[in-house]
């Protein structure tokens, strides 16, 4: 669920994205899975087969290969708690000690980020660092059988239209098969849970 696109190099560096994937186990709990990929530059592979010989010569004469190409990197952060925004940062941090060398361990981040004891439920505000300089601040849902939505629900109606949204939301409740198409990871996350949002108290 990483790359859902495919593990592949590519001759330039793209910039650092974030998406939430929602995975679900064999009874029916859900696991939040962030994924933060950025880019690090490898030695390209085929220079390094030594010199080419006249057979690859012949196949492609006009096609350079570049000195430098660049592969993904994930970071991922698994949890029952669903606080996007939140892992966001600590994956941001995490990359920014990784790439910027820090004089902060990494060991002392992700240790801090495995201790945190998040209640569930009940409305609270939880402040948490990493050790970094950093403070996040966690508010804790009133009730864990309410969906956060956030502005996915906003985003979902803005993104389709209101007619759209209401054949989704029909499909739904008839238990349709419903297939998202987007090429925002992101995107496609947030529809699937403004779509639940929506369908609250009943469950898809």
């Amino acid at each position: 669920f990483c790359q859902p696109s495919g593990w592949q190099l590519v001759p330039e560096r793209k910039p650092p994205s974030f998406f939430v994937s929602v995975l679900t186990d064999i009874n029916s709990e859900r696991h939040y899975c962030a994924c933060f990929t950025f880019w690090e530059s490898v030695e390209n592979p085929q220079l390094q087969k030594g010199e080419p010989s006249e057979a690859d010569e012949d196949d492609s004469p006009d096609m350079l290969q570049p000195a430098q190409l660049y592969a993904p990197k994930s970071l991922v952060l698994v949890s029952r708690l669903d606080h996007t925004e939140v892992f966001r940062n600590c994956l941001s941090l995490i990359y920014t000690v990784h790439v910027d060398g820090l004089t902060v361990p990494m060991e002392t981040v992700i240790g801090n980020l495995l201790t945190c004891i998040i209640p569930i439920a009940g409305g609270s505000q939880r402040t948490i660092t990493l050790g970094a300089g950093d403070r996040q601040v966690i508010q804790t849902p009133i009730n864990d059988s309410l969906p956060v939505s956030g502005c996915s629900v906003a985003q979902l109606f803005r993104q389709l239209g209101i007619v759209n949204v209401l054949c989704l939301f029909c499909a739904a409740l008839t238990e349709h098969k419903i297939l998202f198409l987007s090429s925002s990871y992101q995107r496609l996350t947030d529809a699937c849970r403004a779509l639940l949002a929506i369908m609250f108290p009943l469950k898809y």
